[in-house]
């Protein structure tokens, strides 16, 4: 048995999203709708 090579909590999109906010809070993220609209915003603003 490999001992120690797990996390102690789960990978979860709010972990991430706090992980991004952290790290790079001025990037921006740019997304494209099905209507051709584009949204973009920070981490943030989440």
């Amino acid at each position: 048995m490999l001992s120690g090579l797990m996390m102690d909590y789960a990978i979860t999109v709010d972990r991430t999203l706090e992980h991004g906010n952290r790290l790079y809070p001025c990037k921006q993220n740019n997304t494209e709708t099905h209507d051709g609209a584009m949204h973009v915003f920070t981490c943030r603003i989440l």
